[in-house]
């Protein structure tokens, strides 16, 4: 009985232990705290330097988005500054 309980034990804290799936594949932009960062108003040189390049850039009539996985930042049509985002 009691080697079961160990062994349920280890089991537990191996699955714990182990790394979280494509965390090193975000270049950093997947961490919460560097979204909760983010504030209305910040040029794209802040952005990049908090969220890192982004995976691609659409534009449209009315701003332009830089997509981090299934995140993205808005910034003004003219591209200067954040108007709002999701974070992934």
């Amino acid at each position: 009985m009691k080697f079961r309980r160990r062994e349920k034990r280890i089991q537990f804290h191996e699955v714990e232990a182990l790394p979280l799936v494509g965390a090193d594949d975000t270049g950093g932009w997947g961490k919460a705290l560097k979204w909760k960062a983010l504030r209305k108003g910040m040029t794209p040189d802040q952005v990049r330097g908090l969220l890192g390049e982004p995976d691609r850039i659409a534009n449209n009539i009315r701003h332009v988005a830089w997509k981090y996985g299934d995140g993205e930042v808005k910034f003004t049509r003219s591209g200067d500054e954040v108007t709002g985002w999701k974070a992934p």
